[in-house]
């Protein structure tokens, strides 16, 4: 079974096996916070932002990323044993949702809209 690393804010932070995800803003990886057993980050609203996914485990191994419940892009592959030169690496990032069709892609920038404590949910008293 492959993972799927659903990064926030609804869902948390899924791990399975040897992989970390990371949301990054400026270059630096934002902190991860636990609140009611889930994984977060804070969001910042209009910033762009990517999302490194590292697998520190050997072997081939794919996986699918989703933010908001929505599909980031392809499955995408990473190789550690050098058998798949096309696949090398053990670190892929996603810089936004990527749309293909026929060859092309399109890619549309990852970007904080909101805060949950926006919307009224969580974030404390009054």
């Amino acid at each position: 079974e492959r993972p799927v690393l659903r990064p926030w804010p609804s869902a948390g932070m899924v791990r399975q096996g040897d992989w970390e995800l990371e949301v990054i803003l400026n270059g630096e990886a934002q902190p991860e916070h636990v609140i009611d057993g889930h994984h977060i980050v804070e969001a910042r609203p209009g910033a762009k932002f990517s999302i490194e996914v590292t697998f520190h485990g050997e072997g081939t191994c794919a996986f699918d990323v989703e933010l908001d419940g929505k599909k980031v892009d392809a499955m995408h592959a990473v190789d550690t044993t050098g058998q798949a030169p096309r696949m090398a690496g053990r670190k892929h990032i996603y810089a936004g949702f990527v749309k293909r069709n026929e060859g092309q892609a399109i890619t549309s920038e990852f970007q904080y809209s909101h805060t949950r404590v926006e919307e009224g949910e969580g974030g404390g008293e009054g």
